[in-house]
Parts: structure tokens; C-alpha cells; sequence
């Protein structure tokens, strides 16, 4: 019976479609197991933010780039400021002691331009001193006056000097490199300095808000210099081509007039110089420095824009940088024409409190476009997913070896089992207790069978116990059990069951099932089964008995 039980579950094709296999259900609960496993790990990783970790490095190098950014522009724009308002005072001094000379005073220069060459004469060694000590790519002067013959054309041109420095980033050099861009051109043979191939003579000031906003200062105005420089947003100087920011300082008489300006320039090119950040986790990472517009946004047109890449200010369109919300630490920056970008920013300030500008905005931004962050963020988490299925892949496999190496051995006891022509008793253990437990028990009952002789019919019978000296050998081991195992005994006999004997007598289950263990040893049985046999023979001796004492 037990045998075709086995054969039963051995045999596929028998099987029920719900019923499965010791190793299919064995690899299922590994699989759930470590499905689960791996399922909690995914909900830590979520909760621990590990799949933000991307977006917070992103945020940790925008922000470290925006520090180093407004620390600069503190420094940069902070000494350039400065030093305007220093050479203001110098060359508003010496000029007006100049004019001075000439019986003149400031407020005369628009009525006698012949003058203006001299004052650019006597003024072009201290700008071309300044220029060498400061950090800017050229220095300028412009005179409320001009040498042009022509009416209509001297309304908005003026005389003055502009040189550059074509190596701003080399400061404090021993030989700069200076060229002229305006000014007479008697001057620069003077001090053998070459002229630019934009030279001009004059400033053509129409639209020129570096010379315009200074000289707006009138003398209602009660500021000192130092409160009085305008920064201007982004400009190209009529004739010449690169954008500039000029810091422009008005030339201040002692009486209060403004008889010009002067001051510093920072070129596109030093801006980008000084500020290019780094480009090892955003290939198209920018900065930007720009002013506000009157809703807080960042006015592209007028900003100078720093990056490793091909980027100015033209590719960001003539609309705003408007702020859309914030999301993962990041500002959205949308311009009109579509374009967005993610970062950050901070107000700088340039103007100090109480300046003439002060109500003026700028603010420094790090840019990233928006798809570039997104990109950065997919491939990061892709490789984190692709660990995880790997590791659930790996799981799969070893839930199938794992399965197969612990069935295998059990699966070689049922074959042993079902194959009884190879005798039980001579099989290999396979070390599994209660596969070799039942492997043995299985070889005791062959060798019982073995020994029962053939019944009446010629076959056998249905278990050893028949055996004459077997229930002989029975029946006298029973006079072996000592008074408590003899009590289960004799309830056994009259018909009892394990539970009913642990209540009659009181004890408990484990008690009984010790008593049991003793008694099949001591009766020579193997099973309950064999015991209740032979307590049936012996009911069945016990009538016999009766009967023939009947009879007699």
C-alpha cells in the first residue's frame, strides 16, 4: 500500500492538475521567499531614498557650484566696484585742476572740446596704472564733450579713452598686452600702443546706459562717489563686437557737476575665464548672472552666461527665465519659447545699501537643462534596477539549485523504496533521519512477510504475527511489562484508544506515547498496527479458551 502511495506521488502523469511535486513546491516557497525578500529591500531602498540619491548629488553640485559662483561675484565685482569709484576721485581731481588751469571749470567742457584731448592725455597714465592692478580686460573714460566736427553726430558721440587688456586673465603681468579701441591716435603713437582694428575715435553713446545713467546724477543727488556707481547689464560698445558689463563711476567736480564717466569693464571671455564650472557630472551645466525683472525672473538678454559648452545668452532666448515651482530641491526656469531648465539661485548683491541703485536686483543662477537631469537620473536608477534583477535573478537560480540539491536525496530514498526487488536492508543511507527511519522500518516488514509461510489458500498471510511462535513469544513478553505499562496494556486490549488511556489514567499524551515505546520493544512489535493484531489474536485465544471450557 505504502509502496504505490509512493509510486502515486513519484508518477507525474497522475498527478491532479492543483497537486505539485516535493521540488516544484519547495522552489516555490524559496521563490516567494526571497520575492519577498527582495520586494522589502526595494520598499527600504524607496523609503531610504536611494533612487533620490542621483537628484541629491545633482542638488549637492548645483549648490556647490552657485557657492563658489556668489563668492566670486562678491569678490570679482566687489573690488571692481572699488576701484571705479578710486579712479573716479583721482581722475576727477586731476582733470578738474586740469580745466582749472585753463581757466575752465567742469561745467564749461561741453562748450570747449579742444581741451579734451589734453585732459585724455593727462588722464591715460592713471586708467592705463588702474587697468594693469585690476582684475577687469579694460578700462575707459568718457568726457561730456566731443571732438566731432559734425552736429548732428557729436549729439551722441563723445570723446574719451578705451583700452583693453587681450590677456585680463593674466593680472599684474610685467608687459600686458593693451590695445586701444578709443581715443586720439596721437595718444596711443605717444605710448607706443597699438590700435585695435575696431578703433574709433569717439564713444557713440545712443542707447549707451553706462554713460547715460551717471550722467542722469544731478547735483540734487547728495551721495558720495561711492554711492553712485552703475553696474550695466550686458552691452556691446557700438563698433566693437564682445558683450561687456561695465561698471561706470560718473566723474564728480567739487561742486557737484558730472563732467563724465569712468570706470572698469569685465569681457564675456574673463567672465567665463573666472566662472566656468565644473562639468564632470553635467556636461551642459551653465551659470548665469543676470538682473531681475519686476516679477523674479531672470532676464536672459542682459546676463552673462558662463559654461563648458557652446552656450550665450543668445541660446537662451530674449524672454525671461520665469521660476516655476521647485520639485526635488531644483527651481524650474521656463522661458516662453518653451526651453526649461532646473537649478538654482541667489541674489548678489552689487550695489551697497543706500546707493543711488540699490532698488536694482541681479541674482547668480547653475543651470542644468531640464532633459540632461532627467537623462542623469534614468541611467542612475536603470543601474540600480538592473543590480536588483540581476540579484533576482541570481535568487532564482539558486532557489532551482538549492530545490534540487535538497530533494535529490529524498527522491533516492522514495526510488529505493519503490524498487523493493534491491532489498531495503542493503540500500545506502541517505541521511536523511526519517527517509532512513522509514527505510528501515519498510526492510523490517519485508522480512516479516518474507518470513510469514502461505496461508490456506496458498498465499500469504496478511502479516507475521500469524506466526504460531511469534504470538507464543507475544503473549509471554507480556508477563515482561512493569504494573504501568501493563495498565496501558490491558486498556489497549479492551479497545481503547492512546487519548481515551491518557484520560482514564490521568497522564498526558507524551506520557502514553512513552509507555507505547516501551511496550513495542519489550513486545517485540514495530507499529500499533501490529500491536492491536495481536491483541485481536489474543481476544480471539481468549474465546477459544472459553469455548472449550464451555464444551468440557
Amino acid at each position: 500500500m505504502l509502496s504505490r502511495m509512493i509510486r502515486h506521488l513519484r508518477d507525474m502523469s497522475a498527478l491532479g492538475k492543483t497537486e505539485q511535486t516535493l521540488q516544484l513546491r519547495l522552489f516555490g516557497f524559496l521563490l516567494l521567499f526571497l520575492c519577498t525578500i527582495m520586494l522589502g529591500l526595494l520598499i527600504i531602498l524607496l523609503l531610504a531614498g536611494v533612487f533620490d540619491a542621483g537628484r541629491d548629488q545633482s542638488r549637492g553640485v548645483v549648490e556647490n557650484e552657485l557657492s563658489h559662483l556668489t563668492s566670486s561675484i562678491d569678490e570679482a565685482y566687489g573690488t571692481l566696484s572699488l576701484q571705479s569709484v578710486v579712479l573716479s576721485e583721482a581722475l576727477s581731481k586731476s582733470l578738474e585742476s586740469e580745466l582749472a588751469a585753463n581757466n575752465l571749470q567742469p561745467a564749461d567742457l561741453k562748450a570747449h572740446p579742444e581741451v579734451a584731448e589734453v585732459l585724455i592725455e593727462k588722464a591715460f597714465p592713471q586708467i592705463k596704472s588702474a587697468l594693469e592692478r585690476a582684475k577687469s580686460s579694460g578700462a575707459y573714460l568718457i568726457l561730456d564733450t566731443s571732438l566731432n566736427p559734425d552736429p548732428g553726430e557729436a549729439q551722441n558721440s563723445r570723446a574719451g579713452l578705451y583700452i583693453k587688456n587681450m590677456e585680463p586673465n593674466i593680472i599684474s603681468s610685467a608687459s600686458p598686452y593693451i590695445m586701444m579701441f578709443r581715443g586720439p591716435a596721437t595718444i596711443a603713437r605717444k605710448e607706443s600702443i597699438n590700435l585695435h582694428s575696431l578703433w574709433a575715435m569717439e564713444f557713440d553713446t545712443e542707447d549707451a546706459a553706462y554713460f547715460s545713467e551717471p550722467m542722469a546724477q544731478d547735483k540734487s543727488i547728495d551721495k558720495p562717489l561711492s554711492r553712485r556707481y552703475y553696474w550695466c547689464p550686458t552691452t556691446v560698445i557700438p563698433g566693437t563686437s564682445e558683450e561687456l558689463m561695465l561698471c561706470a563711476a560718473p566723474l564728480l567736480a567739487s561742486d557737484g557737476t558730472v563732467f563724465g564717466v569712468c570706470g572698469f569693464e569685465v569681457s564675456a571671455m574673463l567672465f567665463k575665464l573666472a566662472n566656468t564650472p565644473d562639468n564632470s557630472a553635467f556636461n551642459r551645466i551653465f551659470i548665469l548672472l543676470a538682473p531681475l525683472d519686476s516679477k523674479g525672473g531672470l532676464e536672459a538678454d542682459k546676463a552673462f552666461v558662463a559654461g563648458s559648452w557652446n552656450v550665450n545668452s543668445t541660446d537662451l532666448s530674449d524672454s525671461p527665465l520665469a521660476v516655476q515651482g521647485q520639485q526635488g530641491g531644483f527651481n524650474t526656469y521656463v522661458q516662453r519659447d518653451g526651453k526649461r531648465y532646473v537649478g538654482l539661485d541667489q541674489h548678489v548683491t552689487l550695489y551697497p545699501e543706500g546707493s543711488v541703485y540699490s532698488g536694482a536686483q541681479w541674482a547668480a543662477a547653475v543651470l542644468i537643462p531640464e532633459a540632461d537631469l532627467a537623462a542623469k537620473l534614468r541611467a542612475g536608477n536603470l543601474k540600480l534596477l538592473i543590480l536588483l534583477l540581476l540579484l533576482l535573478i541570481l535568487s532564482v537560480a539558486a532557489s532551482v539549485f538549492i530545490s534540487r540539491k535538497y530533494i535529490s536525496p529524498v527522491l533516492e530514498g522514495l526510488d529505493r523504496i519503490r524498487d523493493r526487488e534491491k532489498g531495503l536492508g542493503e540500500a545506502p543511507r541517505t541521511r536523511i533521519q526519517e527517509i532512513d527511519d522509514l527505510i528501515e522500518f519498510l526492510a523490517a516488514r519485508d522480512e516479516a512477510e518474507e518470513a510469514q509461510p502461505p496461508g490456506p489458500d496458498g498465499k500469504e498471510s496478511p502479516a507475521a504475527p500469524n506466526s504460531a511462535a511469534l504470538f507464543t513469544a507475544f503473549t509471554v513478553n507480556v508477563e515482561t511489562l512493569s504494573p504501568a505499562e501493563r495498565a496501558v496494556f490491558d486498556l489497549y486490549l479492551e479497545g481503547h484508544t492512546a487519548r481515551e488511556i491518557a484520560d482514564i489514567l490521568c497522564l498526558s499524551i507524551n506520557t502514553i506515547k512513552t509507555h507505547n515505546k516501551r511496550i513495542y520493544n519489550k513486545l517485540g512489535v514495530t507499529s500499533r498496527k501490529e500491536l492491536m493484531l495481536y491483541i485481536q489474536m489474543m481476544g480471539e485465544d481468549r474465546f477459544k479458551k472459553a469455548d472449550s471450557a464451555e464444551e468440557k
